[in-house]
């Protein structure tokens, strides 16, 4: 790859599949993708470092030199595999024809028909992938490579290792790249993720490098310690006590296992892992003691955990998990025995008594909020806890700070009472944020992997963690565009403090280990030569003008093309001669309906229209059952055909605003998007994946009612833009 200079002396990438002036050339990052392109890679690179756009530049590379062959991307969720297709899409010159993308929700057959298409760049997730493979609708015969993002996640029975094992004993050369922001510390785990994932090689680079350095803004940390006020010592010390009784019954009664203040919940968890396994070998009759033992170790995990929750998150969390453990119908039976100790119950009292004492870290997290935003109104802060409730207690606290405008941000699976957000509360949230609209986000682990987070200036993690990939996934939020600032609060004589340096000191040792295990990985060996390059040149960026042309000349659909699922959705599903021009048939039948809203079209009357177009009756029939089924139209009788958005509006404007149906008239269009005019009160930008309708309808001064969502976007100058999501075309006006 080569570098060109812009007029403002930036260096950028010159490559023929990407896009001129748009990935700034960065040697480490070239160095690496240049690595890649020759064997199977681990990346491991902090967040902020360019693992996507390592990844977009060997993918440039494969497309440029192998054009017959095929690629896949994979990433654990949904909203990722979106937010890759995206980037890539900006990164590179390739048509949304050729790319195309696969989830769950969409159904297998479609998913068989994109597999079996012409799409060059396919975007996944690893579940479907995996299914689509056991179901024999995609092999890997064609694809030179499979790019793995989040790579952390091979382990175990997780989908990447299947997925992987396939591609290497079906494809004649596989090439495979797997990104992460750490591997982990644990010399096994990582030499299982080389394993899964086949590695031949690992790339690490971190802020140290002398490569890196050029290029990043430093992050300070900050470690603020609080010291607990005497009503907390006073209950921590009174769990700790009970701790140590039900951990002294087992060193008693010969289970090793450590004294409170020494014990892990990962000794504990090995424990019962070690009971359960005993109890397997034992007769019915053999088995008292060690249901007793059981019993003893449950009990004593569940005090751990009140006890790190007291001392480490606060009174409000710690009430919250026991009042959740008492309302279990299948109440624990460590639980219980919890009940009956004396002690215990003095615990839970006093604490009744101080629920509303807020812990020290409460208090200095709300002041340091506070003076970020006082002294640069517009920071972003983004906090990190553990723990749900502790996130919510957070919320109501800082809500009280004038020109704080505050969100909870949590996973999409529902705790017991506590629900958790849809991935369209996600997006909504996460836009908002970037707008401006909210400058705080108190966050669960949701927002440390993956999510399309804007940099922000200021990042606080509530607790200390151990795990190194967390760490490093956290504090990679802040000093992306600028000097960075993270800060650990500790609560000083408690768990936070072993935390706090354990994850420093694996953050070192992940280093070592990649180090060492660099020297033991092995070539893969492969069923095929190695692809002869056969390099074809890309759109010349002339002929992407010439399109900007015609479309400003014409109002022409080519800037709208249609999505790969709905071009060929329709195809090998009937019999040819039935089929045969049936999308046409479905578009035209579905405009016919939004036309007419509520009132409704006869279907003698769309069957003489038909007619006249040539169509057969039977294809005809086949698309309004088609529609029909899919709740596209709905039939008010057999005759009668209407649109089912339509009725919203029967009762008026107010059920109009409530769903928030607006007018849309298109204004103007450009490549990927359109300038639209809403009730022809306000303008706004539409992006392609942003239409839910057919690509037809967007042409220069066409009108119609849709259900909308509103938000605020950065354009390329960083300024705010009104944009617009159209989600369902209600009518259509002209």
């Amino acid at each position: 790859m080569n570098s060109s200079l812009s007029s403002n002396k930036v260096l950028y990438i010159d490559h023929p599949a990407v896009r001129k002036d748009c990935i700034e050339a960065r040697a480490y990052q070239e160095e690496i993708a240049k690595k890649a392109s020759q064997k199977n890679m681990l990346v491991v690179l902090p967040t902020a470092l360019g693992k996507t756009i390592i990844a977009a530049l060997v993918v440039a590379d494969f497309l440029y030199q192998h054009p017959k062959m095929r690629i896949l991307m994979m990433a654990p969720t949904r909203p990722l595999v979106l937010q890759h297709l995206d980037s890539f899409y900006h990164l590179l010159r390739v048509n949304r024809e050729d790319m195309a993308f696969l989830t769950g929700v969409i159904p297998p057959e479609q998913r068989r028909m994109l597999w079996r298409g012409e799409a060059k760049l396919f975007f996944a997730t690893p579940q479907t992938v995996k299914n689509d493979l056991e179901e024999g609708r995609v092999r890997f015969t064609d694809f030179s490579l499979l790019i793995f993002d989040e790579a952390h996640r091979a382990t175990k029975d997780y989908a990447y290792g299947a997925i992987a094992r396939r591609y290497i004993n079906e494809a004649p050369w596989p090439t495979i790249l797997g990104l992460t922001a750490s591997p982990g510390s644990n010399k096994e785990r990582i030499e299982d993720v080389c394993s899964k994932l086949y590695i031949e090689q690992i790339e690490y680079r971190s802020e140290e490098h002398a490569d890196i350095l050029p290029y990043i803004h430093p992050v300070e940390v900050q470690w603020i310690r609080v010291e607990l006020p005497e009503t907390y010592k006073e209950l921590v010390g009174l769990a700790r006590k009970s701790l140590d009784e039900y951990l002294g019954w087992l060193r008693e009664h010969g289970f090793p296992i450590a004294r409170t203040g020494y014990v892990s919940r990962r000794e504990l968890l090995a424990l019962g892992e070690v009971l359960r396994e005993r109890l397997k070998e034992l007769t019915e009759d053999m088995r008292g003691p060690l249901y007793t033992a059981l019993v003893k170790q449950a009990t004593s995990l569940t005090l751990f955990h009140a006890q790190e929750l007291l001392e480490t998150q606060g009174m409000s969390t710690f009430l919250s998990f026991l009042d959740k453990i008492s309302r279990n119908p299948d109440e624990k039976t460590s639980y219980r025995r919890l009940k009956q100790d004396p002690s215990f119950i003095f615990i839970l009292k006093k604490a009744e008594e101080l629920r509303e004492e807020d812990h020290p870290k409460v208090k200095e997290l709300v002041r340091i909020v506070r003076e970020q935003v006082e002294e640069a109104p517009l920071s972003k802060v983004l906090i990190f806890t553990q723990y749900r409730d502790t996130a919510s207690h957070l919320v109501e606290k800082l809500n009280d700070v004038p020109n704080l405008r505050v969100a909870r941000f949590v996973g999409q699976a529902s705790k017991e009472e506590d629900v958790g957000l849809s991935q369209k509360e996600q997006t909504q949230i996460l836009s908002e944020y970037r707008s401006g609209n909210l400058n705080v986000l108190v966050a669960t682990c949701i927002a440390e992997e993956g999510l399309d987070i804007p940099d922000v200036d200021l990042v606080i993690f509530y607790e200390p963690i151990p795990s190194e990939i967390r760490y490093i996934q956290r504090k990679g939020r802040t000093g992306r565009r600028h000097v960075g600032k993270a800060i650990v609060l500790i609560a000083e004589d408690t768990v936070d403090v072993a935390y706090q340096m354990a994850s420093l000191r694996r953050v070192e040792k992940m280093r070592r280990i990649i180090e060492r295990l660099n020297k033991q990985l092995t070539p893969v060996l492969r069923l095929g030569g190695k692809p002869k390059p056969t390099p074809e040149l890309f759109t010349p960026s002339s002929e992407e003008e010439e399109r900007q042309k015609k479309i400003e000349e014409e109002g022409a659909e080519l800037a709208m093309p249609r999505r790969g699922h709905q071009r060929i959705s329709m195809e090998g599903l009937r019999d040819p001669e039935e089929t045969k021009g049936l999308g046409s048939v479905e578009e035209w039948v579905w405009k016919e309906v939004m036309k007419f809203g509520k009132n409704g079209v006869e279907m003698k009357d769309l069957a003489s229209r038909a007619s006249e177009k040539g169509w057969n009756p039977s294809v005809l029939k086949t698309a309004v059952s088609r529609l029909a089924s899919s709740g596209n139209i709905m039939r008010a009788s057999f005759e009668r055909l209407i649109s089912p958005s339509s009725l919203v509006l029967e009762n008026g404007v107010r059920e109009r605003e409530a769903c928030d149906i607006r007018e849309i008239r298109i204004e103007k269009i450009f490549p990927e998007r359109a300038v639209v005019c809403i009730d022809e009160k306000w303008r706004a930008r539409m992006d392609v994946w942003n239409f839910e309708g057919p690509s037809s309808l967007v042409k220069r001064n066409a009108r119609f009612l849709a259900k909308i969502e509103l938000y605020r976007e950065p354009d390329a100058r960083g300024d705010s833009v009104l944009s617009v999501r159209v989600k369902e075309i209600v009518q259509i006006l002209s």
